[in-house]
């Protein structure tokens, strides 16, 4: 006879071991993170979950769902097992977050059934009834948002998502020198085209060579879009599948925003969102319509330098992209998602880890403040014209932003602000009469008037300043 419980949900009294895991999954959900769950099958991974849905103080503080998906075969089969688990799983608990489910999913509200015995309405609906199941899944999601307890949903067997017929969307985060070579990759890549419809690239360019390459490739115009605001990629323009931009574009949700739209500028975010509307790309609720758009605006203006022009340096700018250096792309993203159609404020983490991100910047600046150099670069002009630049450089790997910002606040009267950081140089100016743009351009940067770079071993960089200019860089 066996003694152990091998099927079913296994009482609290009898769950054995896992209190690392338990207690590591506990604080995670309890501080506002998405996790996976990974293991061999057989392994518990469910009997943790549920073990967890059990401690009375999730029940007193949150609703919990578990959903299997393993036999579903689509996205409308998906929102129907997700619907169905939330509802019945209410249903006994609360008849108001009931009544508000019904409420909420306006796309199939006339359809749930009524049980005259109990007295009470029934989820009998059948999957024809879920028409447009990617609206449906979006009222699931308002719903939980304005739910009187925090939600917690989880979902065995994930990895069936990624077999649904639906058109699947991945995200892909390059790093400027990676840019050229992944664009080719991927879209010369056979799994990529059989997976996905089209290729956008964002906020990235690619040199002549290979635009000129990309260019002749098969149906490129229909399966690819380039996406960039930087004034060195507006050579772009010329393809169909290029589209470089960097006023703001007349109808851009940016215009929301903006006191004065005319003197605002497009970002490769802003162009991300601008062409998912203008393709009628519209899939957010209104509420996290707003939240979407205001998390763009954020990114855009900091990398804009519009939060200094338009916004009267307000430090909100600055703020969020501290965190985005806090967390890291993949958690600040996944934190961003996850608050899509709540308020856009600071949470307790945020503040903590903003507070500590600021110390040690500013630690840093002080430390290496003392080693900024200060010198001439000679730039070749037309007409045989030499311009002369007063700079101030630095060789500094870290915080490159920072020490970029403290050079501007401290020696204001210098025309370029020079940081190299290793396997690239990074440049600023706040004069008018001067381009950073059309300076690095020479080197294969790119960037706008008032800032732009470009990728070079860091051993290589005096050469390279002379190489290119003809002259010599004095320090």
């Amino acid at each position: 006879m066996n003694p152990f419980i091998v099927t079913g949900k296994i009482d609290p009294a009898y769950f054995c071991d896992r209190e690392e895991e338990s207690a590591r999954l506990i604080r995670s959900l309890d501080n506002g993170n998405n996790l996976v769950i990974i293991s061999p099958r057989r392994m518990g991974k469910t009997g943790l979950i549920q073990f967890c849905y059990e401690k009375p103080e999730w029940k007193k503080t949150y609703y919990t769902f578990f959903i299997d998906i393993l036999h579903t075969s689509s996205l409308r089969e998906f929102t129907y097992t997700l619907g169905k688990e939330i509802y019945e799983t209410l249903l006994p608990r609360s008849k108001r977050m009931t009544q508000l489910f019904m409420q909420t999913l306006k796309s199939i509200s006339g359809k749930f059934g009524f049980d005259p015995l109990s007295n009470t309405p029934t989820f009998s609906l059948e999957l024809g009834d879920i028409d447009r199941p990617e609206y449906t899944l979006d009222e699931i999601f308002v719903y939980l948002a304005k739910a009187d307890k925090p939600c917690i949903i989880a979902i065995d067997e994930f990895q069936q998502i990624a077999k649904y017929p639906e058109k699947n969307i991945e995200a892909v985060h390059l790093n400027n020198g990676d840019m050229s070579r992944h664009l080719k990759e991927t879209l010369t890549d056979v799994t990529i085209a059989e997976r996905f419809s089209k290729v956008i690239a964002c906020d990235i360019s690619c040199n002549g060579a290979d635009a000129e390459y990309i260019n002749s490739l098969p149906d490129i115009n229909s399966r690819f879009v380039l996406l960039d605001h930087h004034l060195t990629s507006q050579y772009v323009n010329k393809y169909s599948w290029g589209i470089s931009f960097s006023d703001m574009i007349e109808d851009s949700f940016l215009t929301d925003y903006y006191s004065k739209s005319e003197s605002g500028h497009s970002s490769g975010t802003s162009l991300l969102l601008d062409y998912m509307y203008y393709c009628g790309i519209d899939f957010l609720p209104d509420a996290s319509r707003v939240a979407a758009e205001n998390i763009c605006l954020w990114i855009s203006a900091y990398d804009t330098w519009d939060w200094i022009t338009c916004f009267e340096g307000n430090d909100k700018f600055k703020d969020e992209n501290l965190l985005f250096a806090a967390y890291g792309n993949n958690l600040y993203v996944r934190r961003k998602l996850s608050k899509i159609g709540l308020l856009p404020i600071y949470y307790g983490s945020d503040r903590i880890m903003l507070k500590a991100e600021k110390a040690k910047r500013k630690e840093h600046v002080e430390n290496i403040k003392n080693q900024i150099k200060f010198g001439t670069l000679d730039i070749p002009m037309e007409n045989d014209y030499t311009r002369t630049y007063d700079i101030a450089y630095i060789d500094d790997s870290k915080y490159v932003f920072d020490v970029l910002d403290y050079m501007r606040d401290t020696y204001p009267e210098r025309d370029l602000f020079i940081v190299n950081y290793g396997n690239g140089v990074s440049i600023r100016s706040d004069k008018e009469d001067i381009n950073v743009a059309e300076i690095v351009k020479p080197f294969g940067g790119g960037g706008h008037k008032g800032a732009g770079g470009f990728k070079f071993e860091k051993r290589d960089i005096y050469n390279l300043f002379e190489k290119t200019t003809g002259t010599t860089l004095r320090l």
